[in-house]
């Protein structure tokens, strides 16, 4: 824990959030505590698998055992029945303890001395859950059992030097049996008796003297039962109780501890400070500022950072994520920083794992290693000795010129990684997964490509729905239309009026007015004698011609195209056309034959001029007769040419308008045959007619965003739908990768043959910089340890007189308590299962003063690393 600073201070004051946390702490206490008759600390019951009476074993070997020798079972037992049994009750307790061990990393064999027996107190309450009376362990001492042959046949027993009231005998007497008493007090009170008197007995009648003293004052009995028994015995959990019951005021300075306690501003405060928060990135950290001493990849590196950043961490990593080695990472780099870790496994094999990846390069030392429970306290002061003398050898290594080397290359390869997988706006992509995608297409090569404002428009949301587009293009004849295969491919369709009109029109032509209309120019052609025409224009020439025959005729009678029209028309002329006209006549027949013309004009034409006109345009009418038809015929009146002209007018008005819609271009100067295959070609691929609409508006898009030019190269290989996208999808990837070579000198300018040298060089560095980082770290830890021997010098020589004492060594947690600046400098990182923190380092040590910056970093079930500040 380690958010102490002016935060937690003012948050002490907080009643709300020390009641919270008091409140919580009790409830946690609650939990962890065991009062049940499953409790062998409490109801202690011999059995077979998990007991070994010693209380008549042989009293020479007893008192080689209590002087700390190894004692062979066949010394303490004699007679052969009675060996046989220990030696089975050996075998299951050595099996039980030895898993405790592994599984939990808890040391739970000990040598009970003494059993309380304790009454449940009178007067309970009806509702209070009922207590059975007590068989209480008053001492427990570590114990070792240990096979002396494979086959386990004989084993050998040895106890440790330390020795302890049960502390959950003194937690129940106090909560459940009903005796008022201070079970901290008592506990300090037991451990003076017991470190000042060597001889057992002693030891035993001073502690259970106390409680029977206590008891009596309060008129009640307690009594001893003076056996010996190896039994199972854990009560790691019963520290943790006792610190949550007395370290409120510490654990309410901490926010993470608040939060959890359901204090609100604590866990907005945790929210705010981790709000935003990202882990430098790997290439943004300098080579002299990072400690990795074990190959890491992006990942890794990116929780290593995090883990010692300063903030509240969890970091989750399934089996084979690499675990250890990050924990060795995130050790190494907290030691050379100055900062403390507290590493927590309940497994023996997690520790393991990460010591052994810390052995390899040396950097073992840095551990303080409490998980392995045979090391006693001499073996403990001694390598504490060893790595304060060690500490004067360690040489600063020089990494200048290395450092700047790593830092150099890094930068040529990160700036070309960057720019190789950077998303680049408006495609959404980058150059690496245009590559990638390219060698995925294997397309053929085409010659187009796509330039500036083309590719700008072509952003990646234009692109995604091109590929609908174009497929749709194609699945309804678009391509046919650009080969102009379709007889509809001009056609200007632009909505529901104009396909209904033209669909109108055409089927008008195709089924009546078209076939109608050359019947009835036939059939005039034949009354006429008149040549038949070959195109509309030549058939509208021929109607407006017996169009102004029929005027005429109705304009001057029947007889007008007889021999005396040039007659007229000479008349009727000016003197300047007399004279090239053949016929020469006397001013009085000229006044005769003008007054017959006047008398025959029906519309009562008098004046010469307009008269003339009018013989002029009929002269005309029977010269082009005769020039269509037999040379010397006249011109006769058609009857029935008005229905016929009506006819030909509305085909000429049906015509023009396919023509126009379809953009048939010089209709009227085809011939009949060509116009009237065109229009049964158009009624015939009907179909397409259908799709026009959507095909112009899509082909009006391509042309605007610019591809239209692929399109028709498309439309010239005839590919499907699915080629011609990955065309389109090929020309613009590789459009792509010319502009993100046009736009970053890095990527156009590489060349594979100097990218592998410089990954090679990097690489090469790299692991030199990772081999360096571990001398570097010993050197970081030895230069602190130095300040830190020279700052506690009282400390430094507690440490160097218990190194070198044979007997009567600290207990551990006294030595923490004594030399606790030097300890951690000269071991950064401490291991230990989480069930025995509590009894190992004192609740007082708060974590500003002692764990500065990283506090715990944990293992669990091999699925799980955790880091806490």
């Amino acid at each position: 824990m380690s958010d102490r600073g002016p935060r937690g201070m003012s948050a002490a004051n907080d009643a709300d959030r020390l009641d919270l946390v008091r409140a919580k702490a009790e409830n946690w206490a609650a939990r962890l505590v065991d009062l049940s008759p499953q409790n062998t600390l409490l109801h202690f019951k011999n059995t077979k698998t998990a007991s070994l009476e010693l209380t008549d074993a042989a009293p020479g070997a007893m008192s080689e055992l209590f002087q700390g020798k190894a004692v062979r079972l066949s010394k303490l037992f004699d007679e052969p029945e009675v060996y046989k049994d220990a030696c089975s009750r050996a075998r299951n307790l050595r099996r039980r303890i030895t898993a405790f061990t592994d599984e939990q990393g808890i040391d739970v064999g000990r040598l009970a001395h003494g059993f309380v027996q304790a009454a449940p107190q009178p007067g309970r309450s009806a509702g209070s859950p009922a207590v059975r009376p007590s068989r209480a362990p008053l001492l427990l001492r570590a114990l070792r059992v240990d096979s002396r042959t494979v086959t386990e046949n004989d084993f050998v027993l040895q106890l440790g030097d330390e020795v302890e009231a049960n502390p959950v005998l003194l937690y129940a007497l106090d909560r459940q049996y009903g005796l008022d008493l201070d079970p901290a007090e008592i506990t300090n009170t037991a451990a003076k008796f017991l470190e000042q008197n060597a001889d057992p007995q002693v030891q035993l009648d001073l502690v259970f003297d106390l409680l029977r003293e206590v008891a009596e004052r309060q008129r009640r009995s307690i009594s001893l039962e003076p056996s010996l028994v190896v039994g199972l015995f854990n009560y790691l959990k019963q520290p943790m109780v006792e610190d949550l019951h007395n370290a409120a005021d510490l654990l309410v300075q901490h926010d993470l501890v608040a939060a959890l306690a359901g204090h609100h501003p604590a866990a907005e405060a945790i929210s705010t400070n981790a709000a935003g928060f990202s882990p430098p990135a790997p290439d943004d950290i300098p080579p002299a500022d990072e400690f990795l001493v074990q190959d890491a990849d992006s990942s890794q590196q990116r929780a290593i950072a995090a883990a010692l950043s300063g903030r509240h961490v969890l970091i989750e990593g399934p089996p084979g994520t690499g675990k250890s080695q990050t924990i060795a990472n995130i050790i190494a780099g907290a030691a050379a920083r100055g900062q403390r870790v507290l590493f927590v496994a309940e497994k023996r094999a997690a520790i393991e794992a990460v010591h052994d990846r810390l052995a390899m390069i040396g950097l073992d030392k840095l551990v303080f290693d409490l998980h392995q429970q045979k090391l006693d306290k001499k073996h403990i002061a001694r390598q504490l000795q060893d790595s304060l003398e060690s500490a004067s050898q360690q040489t600063r290594p020089d990494t200048n010129d290395l450092h700047r080397r790593l830092v150099d290359r890094r930068r040529i390869l990160s700036e070309y990684s960057y720019e190789l997988h950077e998303q680049r706006a408006p495609w959404a992509t980058s150059a690496y997964q245009v590559q990638a995608d390219l060698l995925a297409l294997r397309h053929p090569a085409t010659p187009h490509n796509f330039r500036e404002a083309v590719l700008e428009a072509l952003d990646a949301a234009t692109v995604e729905e091109l590929e609908d587009t174009l497929r749709t293009f194609v699945e309804i004849g678009g391509l046919r239309i650009l080969r102009k295969e379709s007889p509809w491919w001009q056609a200007d369709i632009n909505g529901d009026e104009d396909i209904r009109r033209v669909l109108y029109e055409l089927d008008e032509l195709t089924s009546t007015t078209l076939e109608r209309g050359q019947e009835d120019m036939s059939r005039v052609l034949r009354k006429t004698g008149l040549s038949e025409p070959r195109t509309l224009a030549s058939w509208q020439e021929v109607l407006d011609l017996l169009d102004g025959v029929n005027r005429s005729v109705e304009a001057f009678g029947p007889d007008i195209f007889g021999t005396d029209l040039d007659l007229w028309w000479c008349a009727t002329a000016s003197g300047a056309e007399r004279t090239r006209s053949p016929q020469k006549l006397s001013w009085l027949r000229r006044r005769r034959l003008t007054k017959e013309a006047r008398a025959a004009s029906r519309d009562g034409i008098t004046k010469k001029p307009a008269l003339h006109a009018k013989l002029t345009e009929i002269v005309r009418q029977r010269d082009r007769w005769r020039e269509l038809g037999d040379p010397q015929g006249e011109p006769a009146e058609v009857v029935g040419l008005g229905e016929i002209l009506d006819s030909f007018r509305k085909l000429r008005t049906q015509l023009t308008s396919v023509a126009l819609c379809a953009r048939l271009s010089d209709i009227e100067q085809q011939p009949t045959e060509q116009v009237t295959q065109q229009l049964h070609e158009l009624q015939q691929d009907r179909n397409t007619l259908w799709q026009m609409e959507k095909i112009n508006q899509l082909r009006s898009e391509f042309d605007h965003l610019g591809v239209l030019s692929l399109l028709m190269d498309i439309a010239r290989q005839d590919l499907d739908k699915d080629r011609a996208w990955a065309l389109f999808r090929h020309t613009w990837l590789k459009s792509l990768l010319d502009e993100f070579k046009l736009r970053s000198p890095a990527l156009r300018e590489f060349n594979p043959e100097r990218q592998d040298r410089l990954v090679a060089e990097y690489q090469e560095h790299d692991v030199d910089h990772r081999k360096v980082s571990a001398q570097r770290v010993r050197w970081a830890v030895a230069k602190a340890l130095r300040q830190v021997r020279d700052d506690f010098p009282d400390e430094t020589r507690l440490l160097r007189d218990q190194a070198n004492k044979k007997s009567r060594h600290l207990p551990l947690r006294r030595l923490v308590e004594k030399t606790p600046h030097v300890l951690l400098a000269l071991r950064p990182c401490w291991a230990m299962s989480p069930l025995v923190v509590s009894r190992t380092l004192p609740a007082k040590w708060s974590p500003p003063e002692v764990f500065r910056g990283l506090t715990a970093c944990g293992s669990c079930a091999g699925q799980m690393s955790g880091v806490v500040r």
